[in-house]
């Protein structure tokens, strides 16, 4: 199974708003004070990623 790494807590967020579930939440090893959330590769969360991050 694939996963896709967010490093980005409003990213994140914005994926659980659309209701995404992360798989799980570790730490960050360069950053120790901030998460990496997984998430599992899925069609409709690249879309929203994509969504997300699209700039008008």
């Amino acid at each position: 199974m694939n996963f896709i790494d967010v490093f980005s807590k409003r990213m994140a967020e914005e994926l659980k708003s659309k209701g995404h579930k992360p798989f799980k939440i570790r730490p960050n090893l360069k950053t120790p004070h901030y998460d990496v959330y997984v998430f599992r590769n899925t069609d409709e969360l690249k879309q929203d990623m994509t969504k997300i991050t699209q700039v008008i």
